[in-house]
């Protein structure tokens, strides 16, 4: 466990020292031809940072509140895509395994959008942003992909259920003639 933590902590050290030698450019330029300027500007935010719970204690800024922000939107949007991704995809099987089933849906959309909230938290801010976008394009793809092949799946969910009653049909006239024969 020390030797996880101790390799997180070196990770975000060396995020700090990226940035630092990003903010003083001029003073690293010359010395090697490997090192890159890289701008950890988004929006005005530093990707880099992490957001805070309490962001008005260093000072209510604008750069604090969408920081903060980041988290609480990935969280929403985490819901907000399970939610849409539930009601488009009804569950199939037996009376037992979608109540099973219905119970975990339940169960994951209540602990996901927290589990994101904690982790966009304690990360630095790409991860929020890139979990917002990644968000967003799956609500987007799963509306698209409703609109356009949603009618599609459902006339053939229609005809094979017809196709089903049908079969039953002939099964029990089979053996009703089977039964008036005896």
């Amino acid at each position: 466990t020390a030797n996880l933590s101790q390799r997180t902590l070196s990770g975000y050290k060396e995020l700090v020292q990226s940035q630092f030698i990003s903010n003083n450019w001029a003073q690293f330029e010359g010395i090697s031809d490997k090192l890159v300027n890289i701008n950890y500007k988004f929006l005005g935010l530093n990707l880099g940072d992490m957001p805070k719970l309490m962001f008005w204690k260093d000072g209510f800024t604008w750069v604090a509140i969408g920081l903060f922000l980041i988290p609480v939107v990935s969280a929403f949007l985490s819901w907000l895509q399970m939610k849409i991704s539930q009601t488009s995809n009804p569950s199939v099987g037996t009376t037992a395994q979608q109540a099973q089933s219905a119970q975990q849906m339940k169960m994951m959309n209540l602990m996901m959008p927290f589990v994101s909230l904690y982790i966009c938290f304690i990360m630095p801010a790409a991860l929020g942003i890139y979990w917002i976008f990644n968000s967003v394009l799956a609500i987007i793809q799963e509306w698209i992909l409703n609109k356009i092949y949603g009618k599609q799946i459902a006339e053939e969910t229609a005809q094979r259920e017809e196709r089903m009653r049908i079969r039953e049909a002939e099964y029990e006239r089979k053996r009703q003639e089977t039964a008036r024969m005896k």
